[in-house]
């Protein structure tokens, strides 16, 4: 965390698909990657942290990294 206590998150990248909102996203003090979902339809947000080395396979494929 930074001196502040609020991560400071940078979107990588984003995509929307049949209702659902990815975000892959970098904490930049902690320099984990983590993937959030946001399903408009039940207004549903999942966010869980993914390795670095599997983060451009999570953001294609969310639901096969999710916990």
């Amino acid at each position: 965390m930074s001196s502040g206590g609020h991560s400071m998150l940078v979107e990588l990248d984003t995509r929307h698909n049949d209702g659902l909102t990815v975000r892959l996203e970098w904490d930049r003090d902690t320099g984990q990657t983590q993937i959030v979902v946001d399903d408009v339809r039940t207004k549903n947000v999942t966010a869980f942290v993914i390795p670095p080395a599997y983060a451009a396979d999570a953001f294609r494929h969310p639901f096969r990294y999710a916990p």
